[in-house]
């Protein structure tokens, strides 16, 4: 009779629990050893709690560090590190001819 009572107190998903562990007409101690059991596994009622994070940042370098610089990145348009060639304001020369005088042929 006090197991239920003290059954329905607990709630949903840890009643279901002690009920499937222990049998109908177990002692008090059976329940309460199950239900720490159940607890301690679930950790039901322990609060989240934020770790600081001052005293890793100490020690940890920065990434920036660690991190190898890429190639330079420059316009395949003009050759300019300032833009890429999708923004580039100069010109496409599309189908340039050069012309190349002949010297006399001997």
């Amino acid at each position: 009779m006090i197991n239920m009572k003290i059954l329905r107190k607990c709630g949903g998903d840890l009643e279901h629990a002690i009920n499937c562990r222990c049998v109908e007409h177990c002692s008090t101690e059976d329940y309460i050893n199950a239900m720490e059991d159940i607890i301690t596994r679930t950790r039901i009622g322990k609060a989240w709690t934020r770790v600081p994070m001052g005293s890793k940042m100490v020690s940890k370098t920065s990434r920036e560090d660690k991190r190898p610089e890429g190639p330079v990145l420059k316009c395949y348009k003009c050759g300019s590190t300032s833009n890429l060639a999708n923004t580039c304001t100069k010109k496409t020369k599309v189908n340039e001819v050069q012309v190349i005088e002949e010297s006399q042929c001997t």
